[in-house]
C-alpha cells in the first residue's frame, strides 16, 4: 500500500472514530465541537507545510511551470485555475510541461498552499496543490505590521516597494533565527539582483543604490532555524519612529548632547514623539541625519549642531569608532 493510500486509510479511521465518540457527547459543547473541527481540518488538509508544486518564485506575475501528461493541442484549449483565479499566459512547452503566469489571489496576505488544476476542453488533466506567495507593499521609512514566517521548506518571502528618489537605501531584517539573503527584481519576469548575502542569523542588512521605480524584494532562507522576521527599508530622509530617545537640551536626563534617536522597530508609528516634532524649536540647528541598521531595526540619529557641525556629524556616522554602529552600511543626509 503506498503512502497516500495509507494516509487516506488512517485519516478515514480517525474521522470515523472522532464522529463515533462525538455521538456520546453533548452536541452543545463548544470546546468539543471546536476540537473536532480543528482535527478534521488538519486531517483533511494533511501536512500544511508541504505542497505538490513549489515554484522557485511563485508570486503574482511570475512564470510557473507544471509537469504532467497529455499537454497537446493549442494553449487556448486549456484553463489553469490557481486557488479561485484563472491563470493567464498559458503556454504548452511540451507534452509533459505547461507554463502559466501566476495570478493574484484576493484575500491571501501570507505564503499559502492553494489548489491548482488544469483542464483541456473541460476535461481534467491535473489536480494538485501549489505554493503561492503574495507580495505585500513595504512603505519606505515606515513601520509595518508584517511579521513573516520563513522556513527551510518555504524558503522565500516577497514584498514590493516603490523608490521615489535615486540614492542609497537601507534594507534591514531582524528578529529571526535564520541566515537570510536579499535579492530584488525589477519585474516579475526579470532576473534577480543580489542585495545582501551576509552570514548572521539574527539580522541581515545592506545599503544599496536604487533609481526610481517599483521593485520586488525576495528574502531568502539560507540556513538556521525556521522563524519569523521583520523587514524595513529606509532612505536618507530618516525613519518614522516606533520609539524615540531625545537628549537635545538634556531632555533625556543625560545632558545636552544635542542628539535625538528615532528607532524603527517593533510597534506602530509614534510621530508626535519623533525627533522632528519634539525638537521643532531647534530645527534651525539641525546639521544632519544618520540612518543605520542593527539587529533590532533601523535607527535615525539627528544632529542639532553645538559641536556636531555637518562635516563632523558625517564623520561620526560613517567612520567606525566614533559613536555610531554598522558605519559601512549607514546613510548620511546633510542639513541645511
Amino acid at each position: 500500500m503506498n503512502l497516500k493510500l495509507t494516509y487516506a486509510f488512517f485519516s478515514f479511521v480517525l474521522i470515523v472514530s472522532l464522529v463515533s465518540c462525538k455521538k456520546d457527547k453533548d452536541d452543545s459543547d463548544p470546546i468539543s465541537n471546536y476540537l473536532l473541527f480543528e482535527t478534521l481540518v488538519t486531517v483533511l488538509n494533511g501536512n500544511s507545510s508541504s505542497a505538490d508544486i513549489n515554484p522557485e518564485l511563485g508570486f503574482p506575475g511570475t512564470k510557473t511551470t507544471i509537469t504532467g501528461e497529455g499537454f497537446i493541442g493549442s494553449a487556448s484549449e486549456y484553463v489553469v485555475t490557481v486557488g479561485s483565479a484563472n491563470a493567464t499566459g498559458i503556454n504548452i512547452l511540451s507534452t509533459t510541461s505547461l507554463e502559466f503566469t501566476m495570478p493574484e489571489l484576493a484575500g491571501i496576505t501570507d505564503n499559502s498552499i492553494v489548489a491548482v488544476s488544469i483542464k483541456k476542453s473541460g476535461i481534467s488533466l491535473l489536480s494538485k496543490t501549489i505554493r503561492y506567495r503574495p507580495v505585500p507593499v513595504l512603505a519606505i521609512n515606515e513601520p509595518n505590521t508584517f511579521n513573516r514566517k520563513i522556513t527551510s521548506s518555504d524558503p522565500s518571502v516577497f514584498f514590493t516597494f516603490t523608490i521615489m528618489t535615486s540614492g542609497l537605501h537601507l534594507f534591514n531584517s531582524y528578529g529571526s533565527a535564520a541566515n537570510l539573503d536579499f535579492y530584488f527584481y525589477t519585474s516579475p519576469t526579470s532576473s534577480a539582483t543580489t542585495i545582501a548575502t551576509g552570514t548572521a542569523t539574527d539580522t541581515e542588512f545592506k545599503r544599496f543604490s536604487l533609481t526610481p521605480g517599483t521593485y520586488y524584494l525576495q528574502v531568502k532562507f539560507v540556513s538556521g532555524s525556521d522563524s519569523n522576521f521583520k523587514m524595513n527599508i529606509a532612505s536618507n530622509s530618516g525613519v518614522v519612529p516606533t520609539s524615540t530617545s531625545n537628549s537635545v537640551n538634556g531632555t533625556a536626563g543625560v545632558g545636552a548632547t544635542y542628539l535625538c534617536y528615532d528607532s524603527l522597530g517593533f510597534g506602530t508609528a509614534n510621530v508626535p514623539s519623533s525627533c522632528d516634532v519634539i525638537n521643532v524649536a531647534d530645527v534651525a540647528n539641525k546639521t544632519g541625519k544618520c540612518t543605520y541598521p542593527s539587529a533590532s531595526g533601523i535607527t535615525t540619529r539627528t544632529y542639532y549642531g553645538n559641536g556636531f557641525q555637518t562635516s563632523y556629524a558625517q564623520f561620526t556616522c560613517l567612520t567606525p569608532g566614533n559613536g555610531s554602529q554598522n558605519e559601512s552600511e549607514s546613510i548620511f543626509k546633510a542639513f541645511p
